[in-house]
């Protein structure tokens, strides 16, 4: 038997599993929250009464998460075909984006792109980040640029007087701001700069050296004061003619190709961050708490699902994207149903035209011949009954053998003598 639809239970907001609205909500809430759907479906019991199972957690968030991706899709969309009038934004904002790895099933590791905006703060000694948003999604640097504009022109992006992106500097990412605001000031994230520069302090001076440590020290500190076009000029020269030159050629080609994304010193009398850690982050509160458990690994098509609900809930939205998702939810089973109904039918039609297709005429006919009709042997019916003759049970049937039987038709001997 297919499963049940009533009408009444959509209008009451009740979802397929019979729970109502608010419980639904709690049950893809906590899968979304906590560590683990198992642990989901224990708090869901534990605070509401509700038992449920660990499979009807993962399969309600794994839907809602579904359906929340789908708004995220269409949203970028209708800001692609007709780009509505702005929302305004702050004056100053920095952009971050950057990649991490998930491991799905059997074993290999994917990428997830993550972006992450947040307003400059600066009182002239320190510079800080607020009112931190986000947006993740695994899929390649083109689409994901499509996609996160949604949450780029929620911020004002495009509007914004003034935007950093600070990042690790990759071509992707680069393009990305090219695409969402090409007037960002372009910063190299400072810990990634001094990270190749260690690299050749290792070549240089010997892997794990004192020596080597202490170059590297002596650049980071000249990059803050000097910049990167001298520092990184000066480093040219060194690393030129030397015996190792080759195991050094990808990071010194690294940092002469983004001298000019390494002026520190101006960076910070503008008051903007040298540090991208906040699309760090990004990677630890909304992949890695979730998605990234001990021994978890997921199917790769419930991972922007997830990605979905996590950025809902860490951008605080979550009051008000839920009845949208319900909403879009709704209308996913709805088109489920109307597919099903559409298979059922066609199933029904084909039967229907197998069982009233007239049989075929047999091939050993030969023209003007027929085939006579096959004779068919029927068992003979035991005691066939007649016309003229009642029909009566046979001399051993039981009900013949049974007393009461003697007694109606055979009477004692003994009462006739009297």
């Amino acid at each position: 038997m297919g499963r049940g639809f009533f009408p009444l239970d959509e209008a009451l907001g009740i979802g397929s599993g019979g729970w109502t609205p608010r419980v639904q909500e709690w049950i893809v809430r906590l899968g979304t929250c906590v560590a683990s759907f198992a642990k989901a479906a224990e708090l869901v019991k534990d605070g509401w009464g509700v038992a449920v199972s660990e499979a009807t957690v993962r399969r309600q968030t794994e839907r809602a998460g579904e359906a929340a991706a789908r708004l995220q899709d269409e949203e970028a969309e209708a800001l692609d075909r007709e780009l509505p009038e702005g929302k305004g934004a702050a004056e100053r904002l920095q952009v971050s984006v950057d990649g991490s790895y998930v491991q799905v099933v059997g074993g290999e590791w994917v990428e997830v792109k993550a972006l992450a905006i947040g307003e400059v703060k600066s009182n002239g000694e320190e510079v800080g980040v607020e009112n931190l948003t986000y947006f993740a999604r695994r899929a390649e640097a083109e689409r994901f640029r499509h996609l996160a504009m949604g949450e780029t022109y929620r911020r004002g992006v495009w509007e914004a007087a003034e935007v950093a992106g600070v990042s690790d500097g990759a071509d992707w990412i680069q393009g990305f701001y090219d695409y969402h605001c090409p007037q960002a000031v372009r910063i190299l994230d400072f810990c990634h700069a001094v990270e190749r520069f260690g690299k050749l302090g290792e070549v240089l001076y010997g892997s794990e050296s004192e020596a080597a440590r202490q170059w590297t020290a002596e650049q980071a500190q000249r990059l803050i004061e000097k910049g990167g076009e001298q520092v990184v000029s000066e480093l040219a020269e060194l690393v030129d003619g030397h015996p190792q030159r080759a195991q050094m050629e990808e990071d010194l080609n690294y940092l002469l190709k983004r001298q000019d994304m390494m002026d520190y010193a101006t960076f910070r009398q503008q008051g903007w961050p040298i540090g991208s850690g906040m699309v760090e982050s990004a990677h630890k509160v909304v992949v890695q708490v979730r998605l990234k458990g001990a021994g978890m690994r997921w199917a790769e098509q419930h991972i922007n699902p997830m990605l979905a609900l996590r950025t809902v809930e860490c951008n605080h939205q979550w009051q008000e994207q839920w009845p949208r998702i319900v909403q879009r939810w709704q209308k996913l089973e709805r088109a489920e149903r109307q597919e099903r109904r559409k298979k059922s039918k066609g199933k029904s039609r084909e039967t229907a035209a197998v069982q009233t297709t007239p049989p075929q005429e047999d091939q050993g006919k030969t023209r003007g011949k027929s085939k006579p009709a096959p004779t068919i042997h029927q068992p003979a019916e035991q005691n066939p009954p007649t016309s003229s003759q009642p029909r009566r049970p046979a001399p051993d049937h039981p009900w013949r053998r049974m007393p009461i039987g003697r007694a109606l038709f055979y009477p004692n001997p003994a009462s006739e003598k009297n």
